[in-house]
């Protein structure tokens, strides 16, 4: 994955299900700001921001084929 100019690799946990023609997948993984690069947002007393990031996706397809 490429974030703020900076390229790590990332590994997603999917779970995906498969009905007739439709797809649809659930991926997950958790990064932290310091694998990018980036340093965590501060504001002085108000604002308190965790080391790590959840990213969550959720796809849906449907899977056409043509002649």
């Amino acid at each position: 994955m490429t974030m703020h100019g900076v390229t790590s690799p990332v590994t997603f946990d999917v779970t995906a299900e498969f009905a007739g023609d439709r797809i649809s997948a659930d991926a997950n993984t958790v990064i932290t700001f310091d694998q990018f690069g980036m340093s965590k947002p501060r504001l002085f007393l108000i604002v308190s921001v965790a080391d790590e990031i959840s990213l969550e996706l959720e796809v849906q397809a449907i899977v056409a084929f043509s002649p």
